[in-house]
């Protein structure tokens, strides 16, 4: 339909078939601009505007003084390659920063860990070899475009390790490690990824001065309660992320402040950050959300946004499991540190917290070795409003952390494990 608007005015100019075309594209301008005006306004003028046609002629000479053919084809043509940039590169951008090692930190790309690329990548060898196996391949094995981009056997359908590609051997990756040590001076490289974790958690913690002062941490806090602000939440935190995982990630950075800024919050999240700290993907099912190792302590934060009558369902079960397997190894490493897990929700299931509360006081049985016990298992609730104030309570973090588990040891009993059985054997 457009192109025959277009085709009727080179053949007929007026004012009729001005309006006609006009009138059609303001209808689909949209579709329009994206197929043949490479996103941009094909016509500029405002809606409801109707130029002359010595006006309409000067201002779209390009698009009628050649073949309308060849025009609207090169328009269309471009249009589409530009589109399927601006598709794929928003893919491969999310690609790499799901990796943890390029950055987009405002607009410009970086590696996260310069120091350790820069001595296992070097530009010219890999141009050499990569291409160099590729131009091999192609002149070796392929007769023809297709079966080169597409045949089973090609050079981008096989699995080949990175070492391969860069064919990185026995005598290659002790000169890497050779480099890496030269970046490091002094250090082995059994220490070489503690000093760059140490690193990553110094510009983690700048990260969230600069990005996420305490009382942003509390204003986002404040968002979740209402799900009609998740494109807010999305816009303030991180696009690419569900809400569910920023929550869980604005959850450890208020713990961190609850903390005094002394816990180690970057190792701690189970969930997947970008290499610019941002959310991407919330932990997986076989783990809490996040665990904090102190000296003396470690604390399991579960977090969710599912609402009391979900909670029963989707929660009971698998915080219980996490909060008891954590307990049971630390136990069983024989570590010292008391086990504290907190439950983070907005509203709370009183039959859940409640059951909590209870088995508290029962022995439990580790899902990871079913011949471990133990009990006293402590899960403590705490709605987001009570997370956003322990923000202010950061003086008070150990005595608080300590109030939890007496709170939890008053009502612990001594409980027989095999009551059912004695009680079974008497009766049968």
């Amino acid at each position: 339909m457009y192109y025959n608007l277009l085709f009727d005015y080179l053949e007929n100019p007026s004012s009729a078939t001005i309006d006609k075309l006009l009138t059609f594209f303001e209808n689909n301008k949209a579709m329009l601009n994206k197929a043949f005006g490479c996103g941009q306004n094909i016509f500029t003028q405002k809606t409801g505007d109707r130029p002359t046609t010595i006006e309409f002629d000067k201002q779209y000479k390009k698009m009628f003084e050649g073949n309308l053919n060849i025009y609207i084809f090169k328009q269309f043509s471009l249009s589409k390659i530009l589109d399927q940039i601006r598709e794929y590169s928003d893919t491969t951008k999310r690609i790499f920063k799901a990796t943890g090692i390029i950055s987009f930190d405002n607009g410009f790309v970086e590696l996260a860990y310069r120091e350790l690329c820069a001595c296992i990548f070097e530009e010219e060898i890999i141009k050499n070899r990569i291409a160099g196996s590729i131009s091999e391949e192609l002149h070796s094995y392929y007769d023809c475009y297709a079966e080169y981009e597409e045949g089973i056997n090609s050079f981008y359908c096989d699995v080949t390790s990175l070492s391969q590609i860069l064919e990185y051997y026995e005598e290659e990756t002790k000169q890497v490690e050779d480099n890496i040590q030269k970046e490091f001076p002094g250090a082995t490289i059994e220490e070489i990824p503690v000093i760059v974790a140490d690193k990553r958690r110094k510009e983690f913690a700048e990260f969230i001065d600069k990005n996420y002062p305490a009382e942003k941490v509390k204003e986002i806090l404040g968002l979740f309660s209402n799900r009609s602000n998740d494109k807010l939440i999305k816009d303030i935190v991180s696009p690419d992320a569900t809400v569910p995982t920023i929550y869980e990630y604005v959850v450890g950075i208020a713990w961190y402040y609850f903390s005094g800024k002394r816990v180690d919050i970057l190792s701690s999240y189970n969930l997947t950050l970008s290499a610019n700290f941002e959310p991407l993907v919330h932990a997986g099912g076989g783990q809490g959300d996040i665990v904090i190792y102190e000296a003396d302590k470690v604390i399991m934060l579960e977090a969710t946004l599912m609402n009391a009558s979900s909670q029963k369902r989707g929660e009971w079960e698998p915080v219980l499991r996490h909060s008891i397997n954590l307990k049971v190894e630390e136990e069983t490493a024989n570590t010292g540190r008391e086990v504290t897990s907190f439950f983070i929700a907005d509203s709370f299931d009183y039959n859940t917290i409640n059951i909590w509360k209870a088995v508290a006081a029962v022995p439990l049985q580790s899902s990871n070795d079913k011949d471990k016990f133990t009990d006293n298992v402590v899960i403590m609730p705490v709605n987001t409003d009570e997370l956003s104030s322990l923000i202010d309570k950061s003086s008070e973090y150990d005595e608080i952390i300590s109030k939890v588990h007496k709170l939890f040891e008053v009502d612990k009993i001594n409980f027989d494990i095999e009551w059912r059985e004695k009680f079974m054997g008497a009766i049968i």
